[in-house]
């Protein structure tokens, strides 16, 4: 497993794949991750984008892109069949999330700190509290 807060990681990617980079990235960050998750992508490499958690505004090398035949993908939405797709996958353990905590709702403040501080590695899960 990789983690973009240890800077080496394109390289740890590159070296993972013997130098021919991933076919495919996925990368909803924008902003901190973008850039280098095109540097971890092969020739004819495609990426996935479905957000900008992390800022909006990226710098990439147009050249880099169309010699290595690079495509970017940009995914709004999905349909409602599309999710329970997702959740069929997720449910059946074929797709496994990484979630840093879950915290009940109540505790959402708590969780929306750990995220401002940027100390956490997966997904942060906020579940329905129980009734007392």
């Amino acid at each position: 497993m990789f983690s973009y807060q240890d800077s080496n990681w394109p390289k740890q990617v590159m070296a993972a794949t013997d130098g021919r980079g991933v076919s495919v990235a996925f990368d909803n960050s924008g902003t901190q991750t973008l850039a280098a998750t095109v540097d971890c992508l092969g020739r004819g490499g495609r990426l996935f984008c479905s957000g900008g958690t992390t800022g909006l505004e990226v710098t990439l090398n147009v050249r880099h892109l169309y010699r290595e035949l690079i495509s970017l993908l940009f995914y709004v939405q999905g349909t409602k069949a599309d999710m329970g797709k997702l959740v069929d996958l997720v449910a059946t353990g074929v797709l496994n999330p990484v979630i840093d905590s879950t915290f009940p709702l109540h505790a959402a403040a708590e969780a929306d700190e750990l995220i401002d501080a940027n100390k956490m590695f997966g997904r942060i899960v906020l579940s329905v509290d129980e009734p007392e």
